[in-house]
């Protein structure tokens, strides 16, 4: 879909730093923040995030890129410490109008299972191009305060229908035997 990532020669060390030479295999990965799955395919799928200035956010996505970089061997690879690479990440086309001029970089950290911003990526027509220190989860998004939506689902008899999954803008719940559901979402941001 036109996203990548644009490596430079001698910037790729092992796991534990010492420089790399050799064959390197790089898988590269796109999630659309439209795609119908999109909640149930992102990292934490909650889109809760702590900014630079370490505050809580939760995040509208304009697209995610994941890359991984591995050995003949299947040995993790990653960017030398104190070098960066570039990442383009598309842009989906019903976003591009909305899509700012620069937009915050976040990594999504595993151990917190939380996304955290690290740098800022420029939007270049249809694409938004950043440049990171390493590889994982890379995701374009704006941060936000948190709101809350809460609905019920019925059937006709008016009786409440447990175990629906209902999208909520780029996240989903699914109905409680109440038929109730809840899920956050970003302050500010319209979405169906």
């Amino acid at each position: 879909n036109g996203s990548g990532v644009s490596l430079t020669g001698g910037t790729i060390a092992t796991a534990n730093g010492t420089d790399y030479t050799g064959s390197v295999n790089v898988s590269v990965g796109y999630l659309d923040p439209t795609s119908e799955n999109f909640s149930n395919l992102v990292p934490g799928g909650d889109m809760q995030a702590t900014t630079a200035n370490n505050t809580s956010a939760t995040l509208y996505s304009y697209g995610i890129i994941k890359v991984e970089m591995k050995t003949n061997t299947g040995e993790d690879l990653q960017i030398k410490s104190g070098m960066q690479s570039e990442i383009t990440v598309d842009i989906p086309p019903s976003m591009e109008g909305s899509a700012p001029a620069t937009i915050p970089l976040w990594h999504y950290d595993k151990t917190t299972g939380l996304w955290k911003e690290e740098g800022t990526a420029t939007k270049q027509g249809d694409k938004y191009v950043g440049m990171v220190g390493h590889f994982s989860d890379w995701n374009c998004d704006v941060p936000e305060g948190t709101a809350t939506v809460r609905g019920l689902v019925v059937d006709c008899n008016n009786q409440p229908v447990p175990g629906i999954r209902v999208k909520v803008g780029q996240a989903s719940a699914t109905t409680g035997a109440d038929g109730k559901f809840e899920r956050r979402v970003p302050t500010n941001t319209a979405f169906d």
